[in-house]
């Protein structure tokens, strides 16, 4: 089972460059221009990735997340260096939750 949230970011482009900054760690299992795979090697899962993002407009990004994972939460934590965001689940504008809730 997987959960699904949104990001909402601050800026435009925002999006790109946290896609920008997970593409280039060692995280990253698979990744294409829009998107990123994200996988906790300690995890062991057999799942093809723990986590995705995928970039909606510039300044959301779309976040599946098959497995939880403190370390994913550091990386992508480190990614938005300190942009102001929202992490929505299912998108719900009027259900915010804190990112270490989803991630960890």
């Amino acid at each position: 089972m997987s959960y699904e949230y949104r990001l909402m970011l601050s800026g435009s482009g925002s999006a790109q460059r946290v896609l920008e900054r997970l593409k280039a760690s060692e995280a990253c299992s698979e990744a294409g221009r829009d998107e990123v795979c994200l996988k906790d090697r300690r995890l062991n899962t057999l799942a093809a990735y723990d986590m995705r993002l995928m970039n909606e407009d510039g300044r959301s990004l779309w976040l599946e997340v098959n497995f939880r994972s403190a370390d994913l939460f550091r990386l992508v934590e480190a990614a938005l260096d300190g942009l102001p965001f929202r992490c929505l689940e299912d998108g719900d504008p009027d259900d915010e939750v804190a990112l270490v809730t989803a991630l960890a």
